[in-house]
């Protein structure tokens, strides 16, 4: 047995352990933010999905009662997925409808601006999401 030689794999191997478990660490918390941001981009878009499922909503009631389209009004609604909420008011020659959908802290807003042709359908003439 060499005298000089004893207890040099011990730092090593330390050392090389608190690498590992750092590196584990790293991983963990990097694996929990990728889940947040996940979650965050799920409820964002099953926001603006439920807020274009009140534009659509607000269309129909518009379609099923014309009289509706000739005043200020609003409805409100929900799905499994979340709530939504949609307002219209008569503008110019159509309606500017606006809804919101909302999933638990997410919220989109979407704007349309809507016509009607010469058999009397509604259609959208603009639209966009609202900042």
């Amino acid at each position: 047995m060499k005298s000089g030689s004893g207890g040099t794999a011990l730092p090593i191997v330390l050392w090389a352990l608190i690498a590992l478990g750092s590196l584990s660490a790293i991983a963990s918390v990097t694996a929990i933010l990728d889940l947040s941001l996940t979650r965050n981009h799920q409820d964002y878009a099953a926001a603006l999905a439920l807020a274009e499922a009140g534009l659509a909503d607000a269309l129909a009631a518009v379609a099923s009662d014309p009289m509706r389209a000739s005043r200020p009004d609003s409805l409100v609604g929900g799905l499994e997925t979340g709530a939504y909420r949609a307002r219209w008011e008569a503008s110019g020659v159509g309606l500017h409808v606006q809804a919101e959908g909302t999933r638990q802290a997410a919220r989109r807003t979407v704007e349309a601006w809507v016509s009607s042709n010469a058999d009397d359908a509604l259609r959208i003439t603009g639209w966009r999401e609202v900042r």
